[in-house]
Order: C-alpha cells, then structure tokens, then sequence
C-alpha cells in the first residue's frame, strides 16, 4: 500500500515567504502521521508572495 500524503500551502502574507509543506496522513487521511516536511519557499524577491501551479507526482519510494 502506497503512504498517503496532504500537500498545503502556507497563507499568503504581504512581507512574509510562502512554502509548500507535505505530510503523511493515515490510511483513513483523517489523522497526520509525523512531522510535516517543507518542500519549497519563495525565497527571492522577484518571485513575490506566491507559488504558482504546484503538483506531484507519484513515484515509488520506501518512504516518505
């Protein structure tokens, strides 16, 4: 069985970086499992206060 994982965004804030977290959830996604993970910020200037267009992809691992 593949780890099923939620992806957010953090709110977007004037002055403030916006990141992407992922974490795994339980096989129900009712509960979290562990801690989350940061996958990417905007951290530069010129890309401003958002994160266009994320997606995964699925692709086989042993975990998370």
């Amino acid at each position: 069985m593949k780890a099923r994982v939620q992806m957010w965004r953090s709110c977007v804030q004037v002055g403030l970086p916006t990141w992407l977290q992922l974490q795994q959830v339980t096989a129900d996604g009712m509960a979290v499992v562990g801690s989350p993970r940061l996958l990417i910020r905007n951290n530069q200037t010129w890309e401003g206060p958002v994160i266009e267009a994320p997606y995964l992809v699925l692709r086989e691992v042993s975990k998370l």
